[in-house]
């Protein structure tokens, strides 16, 4: 059901019930106030008879709306008058008013005992129930009225409301893919515009991502168009050359390009697959065994590198998370601190217990550190300290620092207050 026909039909429903118990109640009250006023003409037609002479009572001529029965007993033992013969009522009646049933009918009577007669004043109790049931659908009759008025001007207000809201939607069905302007709100009702404000901020942040994609595609271009001009480049050399054992160096080169530009795929996509933000399945990570795996695959280039890798403290703990994606995230860490340290350098890997109850995993070297000027860019994409000889594409830190956003960790890089170089601080919480 839309919300216009929920609304619709909540409010007529309420407005029926409140209608149904407006109109019952004020049938009550015209039905009691009628009885009043019927019982009040009883009274004073009595009163009437009751005062009249001592020489005679003349009976007023029948009144067939009202359908009143006038009986008047003389306490002198005068023959009684009555509307009928014989009498209806008892002779010996209770002062006041009386429900009594008299001639197979039902009668309110009222009786007046004056010092020389009593006077007896009766109505038939369906004569008076008609009069009653009369003046009540009178008084509620404007309220049965107003009910089915009701309901078409609530569908009418809420047509025109929601017509404006439709307004909203057309404009958004009428744009293309790439529009992410914000939406217009001047003729938003008041009620709406939260959402329309929510929309607004969501298709700003849309906007800053395809922005950002877009700068990543451009960025990835202009870095994958280098190696691959080389390659390209480095084999028309050696066709044009025309010989038949290809040097040594250029092979080296060729390889090495191949090898940049194949680096450089591996971290797009990696760094695709975490923006893409699937979720994975999270357990309890042996936080140990993925340092100590790691450690393990980045021997044979510590070893090449002339860099000494080493775990210097080393816990068994544990953190919720995805396996694959903290060996990523360390890899790139341990890997960065090989990568710039000098030969005969020292990097060290450190596991401790943090005060709070996590896991903090500390990578340091004893490398040149990182420009305090260049800081606050080190998770940026493709950004790489200038002057720096180690190969990288730049986008190392930058996944690091999406999977660490995905886990909630907390990751900081600083240079070394105690020494030389940086170091590289991850924060797990414990399982």
């Amino acid at each position: 059901m839309s919300l216009r026909r929920a609304t619709i039909a909540t409010l007529v429903a309420l407005l029926t019930l409140v209608g149904v118990l407006a109109g019952a109640a004020s049938y009550w009250i015209a039905a009691r106030e009628a009885n009043e006023f019927l019982d009040l003409q009883l009274e004073q037609v009595a009163r009437l008879v009751g005062d009249t002479g001592p020489a005679g009572v003349q009976l007023p001529p029948h009144d067939s709306e009202d359908d009143l029965v006038i009986e008047v007993r003389f306490h002198d033992g005068r023959d009684p008058v009555c509307a009928a013969a014989p009498c209806l009522f008892p002779a010996a009646p209770a002062a006041g008013f009386t429900d009594l049933r008299a001639g197979g009918h039902a009668w309110r009577v009222f009786a007046l005992d004056r010092p020389d007669r009593l006077v007896q004043i009766g109505q038939r109790r369906e004569v008076r129930r008609e009069m009653a049931s009369g003046a009540a659908l009178a008084a509620i009759l404007p309220i049965l009225v107003a009910i089915p008025v009701l309901w078409v001007v609530v569908d009418t207000v809420l047509r025109r409301a929601f017509r404006r809201l439709a307004r909203v939607t057309a404009d958004i069905a009428a744009r293309d893919a790439s529009d992410v302007a914000p939406i217009e709100t001047r003729h938003v009702p008041s009620e709406m515009r939260p959402l329309v404000l929510a929309m607004n901020g969501l298709l700003e942040r849309l906007r800053g991502l395809m922005d950002q994609q877009r700068a990543f595609v451009a960025d990835a271009a202009h870095q994958l168009r280098t190696p691959l001009a080389a390659l390209t480049l480095e084999v028309g050399n050696l066709r044009a050359g025309g010989e038949e054992g290809l040097p040594r160096a250029r092979l080296a080169f060729v390889e090495a390009a191949a090898r940049r530009a194949s680096a450089l795929v591996g971290q797009l996509l990696r760094l695709a697959r975490q923006e893409a933000g699937s979720p994975r399945p999270r357990a309890a990570v042996r936080l140990d065994a993925v340092v100590r795996e790691t450690i393990e695959a980045l021997t044979p280039l510590a070893i090449a590198r002339r860099v000494d890798l080493g775990l210097t403290e080393r816990i068994e703990a544990s953190a919720p998370g995805d396996h694959e994606d903290f060996r990523v995230l360390l890899e790139t860490l341990i890997d960065n601190a090989v990568r710039y340290t000098p030969e005969g350098g020292t990097v060290d890997v450190e596991m401790r217990r943090a005060p709070g109850g996590g896991i903090v995993v500390t990578v340091r070297d004893d490398g040149p550190g990182i420009p305090p000027e260049a800081l606050p860019r080190v998770f940026e994409r493709f950004f790489r300290v200038e002057g720096q000889e180690a190969e990288g594409s730049g986008l190392g830190l930058a996944i690091a620092e999406l999977i660490a956003a995905r886990h909630g960790l907390s990751l900081a890089i600083a240079n070394r207050a105690d020494a030389g170089g940086a170091e590289a601080r991850v924060t797990f919480p414990a399982a």
